[in-house]
């Protein structure tokens, strides 16, 4: 597929987890400017999903195109619903599959293993995970060549 003209207009959308706590995280990955979001949810069913997907939507615009696997929450009847009143396209993807969801994976690697090391270190996950996504957004991405808070930076202003 190719890059998205607009940002925002295109994400890939994941779930991590369950973490040692119980906790998931949500992981949407904006495609062009590759900007991560990270919402923590207690459950993967689909009323939490929409309401997490709705509060990005409300600090980003609703895009164009969401692309997620094809597990639950995303199978159900209920999502085609919120994505037609919502405004977007549902594109289903084939899971782990590097080129079709390859924002969101790789994303989601790094947030495992950041989750694995607090565990194992006994500090809290929800700081680490914040630093993580905070170190990701402000080193250049291979992809772009410049930190996604730059790209994003630079789409808001224009």
């Amino acid at each position: 597929m190719p890059i998205p003209e607009r940002p925002w207009d295109v994400i890939s959308v994941d779930f991590g987890g369950p973490y040692p706590n119980g906790h998931y995280h949500l992981v949407a990955v904006e495609k062009r400017k590759r900007y991560p979001e990270v919402e923590t949810t207690y459950s993967t069913a689909f009323q939490p999903t929409r309401d997490q997907l709705k509060k990005m939507f409300a600090t980003h615009g609703t895009p164009r195109r969401v692309e997620t696997e094809n597990g639950p929450p995303f199978n159900p009847k209920q999502f085609e619903e919120f994505a037609m009143v919502e405004g977007f396209s549902h594109h289903l993807v084939t899971p782990e599959h590097a080129r079709a969801n390859g924002e969101a994976e790789s994303f989601m690697k790094t947030l495992n293993k950041t989750e694995q090391i607090a565990h194992l270190q006994g500090v809290n996950t929800n700081t680490e995970i914040i630093r993580n996504v905070k170190g990701y957004r402000s080193t250049p991405h291979p992809a772009t060549g410049i930190t996604p808070y730059n790209a994003f930076r630079q789409w808001t202003t224009i």
